[in-house]
């Protein structure tokens, strides 16, 4: 399942992507009206509300929700029986290219430190950590 499986190390990136979201959004605010740019954890509680079994964290507000019940990851079977990312997917064709990877380019443009965004950051999680690839 797709977000049935997020663990403490899925969420911690989750809200590092989210802070960097937000460090660009303090940076361009004076200028721009930016108040739709929520926290993640803020958007998902708005978005889901009810549908929502634990709202307390991000971690508990991601999984699982009516929404997403049943949601599988997208994954291809090779030849040898074992499945891996199918990275031909439409959340990672678009989502990525035209999501962090635009969110990234505006965050360098107005100077804002993007690590959390570039997958430089250090942190607990293992697992989405470099969205540079999209980027070519």
């Amino acid at each position: 399942m797709f977000y049935q499986g997020l663990d403490e190390s899925g969420a911690e990136t989750l809200r590092s992507l989210s802070d960097g979201i937000q460090a660009i959004r303090a940076r361009l605010e004076p200028d721009l009206d930016l108040a739709a740019v929520r926290p993640l954890h803020d958007w998902i509680v708005r978005s889901y509300g009810d549908d929502i079994v634990d709202p307390s964290t991000l971690r508990s507000a991601s999984s699982p929700t009516e929404p997403y019940a049943g949601l599988k990851a997208p994954v291809r079977q090779m030849a040898d029986g074992r499945y891996v990312p199918d990275f031909s997917a439409r959340y990672l064709t678009e989502d990525i290219p035209f999501g962090l990877t635009v969110s990234r380019a505006i965050g360098q443009l107005a100077g804002v430190d993007t690590k959390a965004l570039d997958g430089s950051s250090p942190g607990p999680g293992r697992g989405l950590r470099k969205t540079t690839w999209a980027a070519t």
